[in-house]
Order: C-alpha cells, then sequence, then structure tokens
C-alpha cells in the first residue's frame, strides 16, 4: 500500500491546534 503524504499545510496546522489546546489546557488547569 503506498501512503499518501499528508498536505504541509494540514500537518502544520495539527501540530499548531495541538499545542494551542496543551497551552490553554494548561492555562485553565
Amino acid at each position: 500500500m503506498t501512503r499518501k503524504p499528508e498536505k504541509p499545510g494540514s500537518a502544520g496546522i495539527r501540530v499548531l491546534k495541538t499545542r494551542i489546546k496543551k497551552k490553554s489546557g494548561l492555562k485553565e488547569s
């Protein structure tokens, strides 16, 4: 099976979203 490489943008956005969630979580708690 050939894995289609994710778009460069989607990968970056995903990382940013996870980072924001972690930051917001730390601030809230």
